[in-house]
Formats: structure tokens, sequence, C-alpha cells
């Protein structure tokens, strides 16, 4: 297949509204159009793009199952072990993985092999979104040499965004941490005192990181505030159950929900060479949004309508 067709479609995969229009592609061009690269994509955001439930689903399908197959087969080779396709190689075990198609034993081997021919340390690769999942995938893999990996993601910490603390928390949950990993998680979470990292991450995400910060024993007050503050604002996007698994996790943190929003009334910061005043607000007794009843609406009475023409008009 060319370079041009496979490039296409990797841009209609990327552009893919849901899950369900991965599918579609893949289903049309898997047997006419194969190409690893797009391949590789197309997994990876069938995971992405689906919730607990649908990628279960997904997952029994007979495309998908194919699609899986095929990619296997091309993660074994040593292809994809260099620095110019480490991109196709982490979206391919990524979607494996979330897919339930390998476990982290199961790509131990790879992730071992890739970890060898890439000099990380040498700073000959500039993404650290992509070393953070790199760490995702290889930590409960127990792959070895990956302190060099760590250290370079805690040399680019002021580039760590909201979804790359997930994957970082994520992966040194159920682990004996060293002091390069508890450095890196310090790192980490203080990146999450900040609200523009935490707000475009879903309410998921969120829960998971009380989790992990809590198993880690690796929590930060003010970022402990931070994520509550957003969990708090966006709780109608988590399941009953979710919600009060959030709420019994929140309390073994010792914040209390109540004073995540910090103290009420006006607070002067300063923010660059300005003075900033931030006013903050509490819910008082009496001011809580109300259902519309029939009698709070006042009902307009009916025009009076006359005989005479010109009396009618006043």
């Amino acid at each position: 297949m060319s370079d041009v067709i496979c490039k296409e479609l990797r841009r209609e995969l990327f552009e893919a509204a849901s899950a369900a229009a991965v599918v579609k592609i893949v289903r049309h061009n898997l047997r006419r159009a194969w190409h690893e690269h797009w391949g590789a994509d197309a997994l990876y955001y069938i995971a992405r793009r689906s919730t607990t439930s649908t990628c279960t689903k997904w997952a029994c399908d007979s495309d998908v199952m194919e699609l899986a197959e095929r990619l296997k087969k091309v993660m074994e080779t040593d292809a994809y072990d260099g620095l110019e396709y480490f991109g196709v190689l982490l979206n391919g075990l990524e979607g494996l993985r979330l897919m339930g198609f390998q476990e982290p034993e199961d790509q131990r081997q790879v992730l071992q092999r890739s970890i060898s021919k890439i000099h990380f340390t040498r700073c000959s690769y500039k993404s650290v979104k992509d070393l953070a999942r790199f760490v995702w995938l290889a930590a409960p893999a127990h792959v070895e040499g990956l302190q060099s990996v760590l250290q370079e993601v805690r040399r680019q910490q002021s580039k760590l965004e909201g979804a790359d603390v997930v994957l970082v928390v994520d992966a040194m949950r159920n682990r004996t941490l060293k002091s390069c990993e508890l450095s890196l998680l310090h790192t980490a979470t203080a990146r999450l005192r900040v609200d523009h990292v935490v707000s475009p991450l879903k309410a998921t995400d969120l829960l998971k990181l009380i989790e992990g910060l809590l198993e880690t024993g690796t929590q930060d007050e003010e970022a402990t505030r931070v994520l509550g503050r957003n969990l708090l604002t966006r709780r109608n996007e988590l399941q009953p159950h979710e919600l009060q698994h959030f709420i019994r996790c929140f309390q073994k943190t010792g914040v209390s929900l109540e004073n995540v929003w910090g103290h009420v009334g006006a607070q002067t910061k300063r923010k660059g060479s300005e003075v900033v005043t931030l006013q903050t607000f509490a819910t008082q007794v009496g001011h809580e949004k109300r259902r519309r009843e029939t009698h709070d609406v006042e009902r307009t009475s009916p025009p009076r309508i006359v005989q005479d023409v010109k009396q009618s008009s006043f």
C-alpha cells in the first residue's frame, strides 16, 4: 500500500468522532488496504474512544479481533523498535492492552527489546507524552532499566500534562517504589496543583488519580483540593457507585470535601506583576436551586374586550 493512502487513512482515523466510526473505517480497509501503521492507530482509537462496557463489546467484534491478531504478529518482530516508529509501537501495544487482547507479561519481551535500543538518557527522544506512555506500559511488565526513562520524564517535568500524570501515577500503583520513582511521583503530583492541567481530564481519570496517589502515598494537599473541586463540578459524569467510591477515597486523603473550595470571602493574590482579587462563595441555606412549581409563576389576566372600539384601546 502506498504511503499516501496510509497517511490519508491515519488522518481519517484521527478525525473519527467515535469508536463506531473507527470500526467502520477498519471494516472497509482491513482486507483491501492493510498497513500496520494505521492498524495500530485504529486499535488505539477504538480503546480510547470507548467506555468500559463498549470497549468489552468491541473486543468481541470479528473485525476488531482480526485487527488485533495482525498487530500481535507485527509487534513480535523488531521492525518497530527504533526511534522512528516508536509512536506506532506505543499505539499498537496500548491498544492491545486496553482492549484486553494482551496482558503486561505478554508485552515484556517487546518492551525490553525497545528500551535496550533507544537511549533515553541522551535526550535523543523529545516527546515526554510518549515516554509517559512507555512507563505506563513497562512498569507492570517489570521491564529492567526503567529508571533511565523515569529520569528523562523527570527532566522534562515542566511539559507534563494532566493525561501524562494519570499514566505515570497509574504505572506506579501496586509497586515497591524506589527513590527515583518517588521523586518523579512528587514532581508529577505538583503539576496537579494547577487547574488548567486537571480540567481537561475525564471524571474517571480524576478518580483514578485520587486512588493512585493514595496507594503510592504521595498525595499533596493542594493537588487533592484541585482534584476534589473538579470532581465535584463534574460529579454527574460518574455512576452512582463511582460517586460513592470517590467519597470514600476522598475521606482517606484527610481533606474535607467542604474545604476544597478554600476560605470563603475575598482574597488578594499576586499574579505576575499584577495583584488580583479572588472571591469564594459558599452555598447558604435557602439559596439552593429549587424546582419550579405551578404556583411560582403568576398567570397574566386576559385582555378586556368591550363593545366600544374607542374604549377597548385604553
